[in-house]
């Protein structure tokens, strides 16, 4: 992979929400486009949060055919976030693409530790860092985004020349990921096959796979709620009540608007439990069924089995009685 040097971009932003913080937030979107569309090997993101972008979305889904890994991980979303439905929106961009290409993706969640910055990490050649996330949400603050390309290059495992900050950076990230178990002898995809493998055994490990799963609380979500959260629509009189609370948390970290921590606490909570508990009955009661359809068809094939022993043993009781019967040049065939 060979990518430009980085142009060096400095908005200063005077007030929340002016066309500077946009700026920065559209430029590092595009740039994380570019760099995704110009992958040839893996791909590794940190995402605080994430939403369907379309242009992430047709980005990852036109290079995913041509790499050999797509690596996410992702935060445990705090309460604010899953009730502005974030969730979902996760959702609705990593579910098309794990469906398509199930064997070359991997997402993760972090089991405890917070997740404050976003990271894009490419072919260990170039790697952005910053406080935008990946979503349309409008920043409340001025966020700094650092896209880096080294000049010094470096030989990697697989004899493929990188460059040295972005080997070390994803290596250090990986072993950060693993609680320090990763080699750093390994070529990407063996470390991609260890980080796939202690997700799966370690149980109170760092990390923890995540594939994306629909609930049923995702239902309350729809494209009026997340552009409202976002902001890329304007505020309208609605009947919705999250869309109301989007628009009076219009201008203010989500993280610290009251009636979103409010909804978050009370109706949000409750909603997604009694959701979730009517997902875990339908869930149970699928596999009850199954079960049943299942005990059903071991007796009638058990039954069947029984008649037809029961036949057969008959059978033989006559033949062998006749046989004693009847002069020995008449006796019957053994059946």
């Amino acid at each position: 992979m060979r990518l430009p040097e980085p142009p060096i971009s400095v908005c200063k932003s005077e007030k929340k929400g002016s066309v500077a913080v946009q700026l920065v937030t559209d430029l590092a979107l595009d740039a994380r486009v570019t760099a995704i569309r110009r992958a040839t090997n893996y791909i590794y993101i940190e995402a605080s949060l994430m939403s369907l972008v379309p242009a992430v979305f047709r980005a990852l889904q036109d290079t995913l055919p041509t790499i050999q890994r797509l690596i996410i991980v992702t935060p445990t979303l705090a309460p604010w976030a899953v009730a502005a439905g974030f969730e979902k929106y996760r959702y609705d961009l990593l579910a098309p693409l794990y469906a398509a290409f199930p064997s070359k993706m991997s997402v993760y969640t972090l089991r405890a530790t917070p997740l404050h910055s976003n990271v894009l990490l490419i072919d260990d050649v170039f790697v952005a860092i910053g406080a935008t996330d990946w979503t349309f949400r409008r920043p409340t603050r001025s966020p700094l985004n650092v896209h880096l390309v080294d000049a010094a290059t470096t030989i990697a495992d697989d004899g493929v020349r990188v460059t040295h900050f972005a080997r070390m950076f994803r290596l250090a990230r990986f072993a950060a990921l693993t609680g320090g178990v990763m080699s750093f002898n390994m070529s990407f995809l063996d470390a991609a096959d260890a980080l796939q493998t202690y997700a799966a055994t370690h149980i109170f490990g760092v990390i923890v796979p995540a594939p994306p799963v629909y609930k049923y609380y995702f239902a309350r979500y729809n494209d009026a709620t997340q552009a409202a959260f976002e902001g890329h629509a304007p505020c309208q009189r609605s009947d919705d009540a999250l869309v109301s609370i989007a628009c009076v948390c219009r201008g203010v970290a989500l993280d610290r608007c009251p009636e979103l921590l409010a909804y978050a606490d009370g109706p949000g909570a409750l909603v997604e439990a009694q959701m979730d508990a009517a997902q875990l009955h339908t869930a149970i009661t699928v596999l009850g069924g199954m079960l049943v359809a299942t005990l059903v068809l071991l007796c009638v094939l058990v039954t069947c089995c029984r008649r037809w022993l029961r036949r057969r043993h008959n059978r033989r009781r006559i033949t062998a009685i006749l046989n004693e019967a009847l002069r020995p040049h008449q006796r019957l065939p053994s059946t």
